[in-house]
């Protein structure tokens, strides 16, 4: 997975 697509990934993520 290219890091482009990682932080696309990531666009949403919350911490419990």
């Amino acid at each position: 997975m290219s890091r482009v697509q990682i932080k696309l990934h990531h666009h949403h993520h919350h911490p419990d």
